[in-house]
């Protein structure tokens, strides 16, 4: 149901792409072209406090959970978080995870801020200009130190990296094409974006997705579009995760092509504190436009909605109607339950409204393009 995350991809990467020499020490020298200021520092100032608050305890992975050298838990080594589980009970396991790969990106991508905040260690407010390290280029144009953008492009002259920031708004692209291959099976093409905006430490938003990425041999089933949107505001954290499996349902391989019959779009919405988190998880053909239906796609209705490939099923899923709760104290969920006696805030607050939600049909055809040119 979720691809394995790829192995410290910006970090490896990144760093490799432009010869900054991650971990060493860092040269005091600036490029004859780069001018004296304050660098791009802002960005990641706002990035590390929404970092550093991105996971209430409840959607944490407890401390009993084993977890491998890469930072993943032992049992995702596979590929398959829901190993052991069934569609049913792996909710609280796939939720954690959304958020957990959320600050995993966020992490990484604090690291390749950094990195380039070292090589554009001294830019002057109104600066325009071009690095050339080793083939490969990182274009800024800087109006403060609170409004910029970069550009990174690879030897080949492709778009690599992208960094905008403008006050609070913040937004980071990496092009998935452009990394050297590895050995970890991810995806060969699409864009990672992060995005946002930062008011303070307890009231912000960042969207985190992975759009546009190709099927892969060892795990046909694995989503093209993933999407995790989170909020932070007024002690609770609200979120919606996405992903667009175009081969979900049936018996497929690669080349299938995708169709309104094998395809389906996963959605979770989620509210949070720091005592328990409750969610609504929903199943959907790519065909649906209407979110005002939503509750009509509930995994309790899976029979009903695919009959093609569940009709055949007599299993009674009466008892997985939304939502579930799941305090911190446990991995497990308790359906048809508002968190009432585990957190008083989450079971009275109100989901985000449906019209907030991407429609299946929007999300399967997002594109995420990166500039060219600044």
């Amino acid at each position: 149901m979720m691809r394995k995350a790829r192995k410290a991809i910006f970090v490896s990467v990144v760093c490799g792409t432009l010869s900054m020499g991650c971990g060493k020490k860092k040269s005091t020298d600036t490029p004859a072209n780069v001018v004296a200021g304050p660098g791009f520092s802002g960005v990641s100032t706002q990035m590390k406090s929404i970092n550093s608050a991105l996971v209430p305890q409840s959607l944490a992975f407890p401390s009993s959970f084993q977890f491998n050298k890469e930072s993943e838990p032992a049992s995702f080594s596979s590929g398959n978080p829901c190993q052991g589980y069934n569609l049913f009970t792996c909710q609280p396991v796939l939720l954690r995870l959304y958020l957990s790969l959320n600050k995993q990106m966020g992490a990484q991508i604090l690291t390749a801020l950094d990195e380039i905040n070292t090589h554009l260690a001294s830019v002057a407010d109104g600066a325009t200009g071009t690095v050339t390290d080793n083939g490969q280029t990182i274009s800024y144009t800087k109006t403060n130190n609170a409004n910029f953008s970069i550009l990174v492009k690879t030897a080949a002259a492709v778009p690599f990296i992208f960094v905008s920031y403008a006050n609070s708004a913040f937004k980071m692209q990496i092009n998935i094409a452009a990394m050297p291959s590895d050995s970890s099976g991810g995806p060969s093409q699409g864009v990672m974006e992060i995005f946002g905006t930062y008011t303070d430490n307890n009231n912000w938003n960042v969207t985190t997705q992975m759009i546009g990425m190709d099927c892969q041999d060892n795990d046909v089933g694995a989503p093209a579009n993933i999407r995790v949107q989170v909020a932070k505001a007024n002690g609770l954290w609200k979120g919606k995760a996405y992903q667009y499996n175009p081969r979900w349902l049936g018996s497929n391989t690669c080349s299938t092509a995708p169709s309104d019959t094998t395809a389906a779009s996963i959605f979770t919405d989620f509210v949070a504190d720091d005592a328990a988190a409750k969610a609504s998880v929903y199943i959907m053909p790519r065909t649906v436009i209407d979110m005002s239906t939503i509750s009509n796609y509930a995994l309790n209705k899976l029979v009903t909605n695919f009959p093609a490939v569940f009709g055949g099923q007599s299993a009674d899923l009466s008892a997985f109607p939304n939502p579930f709760c799941n305090p911190t104290s446990t991995m497990a969920a308790t359906w048809n339950s508002t968190c009432v006696g585990s957190s008083s805030p989450v079971a009275d607050a109100d989901f985000d409204p449906s019209v907030n939600w991407l429609t299946p049909v929007q999300f399967a055809a997002l594109a995420v393009t990166m500039p060219t040119t600044l």
